[in-house]
């Protein structure tokens, strides 16, 4: 296969292997990631040889752990028995090797989440496990606030993103949110393509007929509702929401500073870094957000997650707390 550009979390990624389903970018401009995919062989069960700088559990509900370790060739992601992939000094060039009987499909997903998340760790950026959208300016003076749904797992970051997409929003990204703090804000970097809903939100899904979906590793329904992006995006409000069963109604509510930081201190995307200068560079941009970009708590009963008239009340109530609480255009 010739090589192909797609867009991720603002790099160019030139890859020997589809990337589906990124949008193939044009390829006029270098890469900032070349990737090869062709490698096919055992990968050992154990971890790898070297420093460890990372070390994760493989899922929230197994005890399977996976290594980032640093040695003499680089750096080296080891998922135990299935897939590593071996990352240049240059922070440049990947190889995958994949064992026999490992699927490319599923050394592609967990390159595009976990195996991403950890390059974008190690070249400097803070990185949340928060889900994106885009909310136009009403005003028409600007282009719009990103939005950033953060919290822990089962926590609503995807089901209030569907919503706001079902809405009218743009997707920026799922599971994954690149955070860029500069001299003129906090900027984030649209990056995947997918949107994953757990089984349990199949009436959100509903709102997405006809949309290409799959079924994850993790058994999770993803819709592709977007393309990945170079692009960066203002980061103009937090949203922490809360999926209820005993909520009578939505309740909008502003955090102070120090809330937000203490519930983004439980958002990392990956939370078994060892390597001090990622823990600082994530540290730092946790303190940054907090203090400069508006949060909300956001509390949702579970029966409004049901239909378009939902998706509609919910989008005009986020925007109504960007507009309130969240940065100017």
């Amino acid at each position: 296969m010739n090589n192909e550009d797609y867009a991720m979390y603002g790099w160019r990624v030139r890859a020997d292997t589809t990337l589906e389903p990124l949008a193939v970018a044009d390829s006029a401009a270098e890469p900032d990631l070349i990737v090869s995919a062709r490698g096919v062989g055992p990968v050992a069960a154990g971890r790898p040889v070297g420093t460890v700088l990372a070390e994760f559990p493989h899922c929230e509900t197994c005890t399977k752990t996976y290594w980032l370790v640093a040695d003499d060739a680089g750096f080296l992601l080891r998922f135990p028995g299935e897939v590593e992939y071996r990352i240049g000094h240059d922070m440049k060039h990947v190889n995958w090797r994949r064992s026999p009987g490992v699927s490319l499909g599923h050394a592609r997903e967990l390159f595009r989440g976990h195996a991403m998340a950890l390059l974008l760790g190690l070249a400097g950026f803070a990185v949340f496990h928060s889900s994106g959208v885009l909310l136009p300016d009403p005003s028409r003076r600007g282009s719009g606030r990103a939005v950033a749904f953060m919290g822990g797992a089962g926590a609503g970051k995807s089901t209030f993103a569907a919503l706001s997409v079902a809405a009218g929003a743009t997707f920026l990204t799922d599971d994954l949110l690149c955070v860029v703090p500069a001299g003129d804000g906090v900027w984030v970097r649209g990056g995947c393509a997918e949107l994953r809903l757990r089984r349990t939100a199949s009436k959100v899904a509903e709102l997405f007929d006809g949309v290409p979906s799959r079924t994850t590793l993790d058994n999770r329904l993803a819709l592709t509702l977007g393309a990945g992006g170079l692009a960066h995006e203002r980061l103009g409000l937090l949203v922490f929401p809360e999926l209820s069963n005993e909520a009578k109604q939505v309740t909008v509510s502003p955090l102070r500073p120090k809330e937000a930081a203490v519930r983004l201190a439980g958002s990392p995307r990956m939370a078994g870094w060892l390597l001090r200068r990622v823990l600082e560079v994530q540290l730092s941009s946790l303190a940054r957000i907090a203090n400069e970009v508006p949060a909300v708590r956001f509390q949702l009963p579970w029966s409004d997650t049901s239909g378009a008239e939902h998706a509609e009340a919910l989008v005009r109530q986020v925007e109504e707390a960007m507009w309130s609480y969240g940065l100017p255009a």
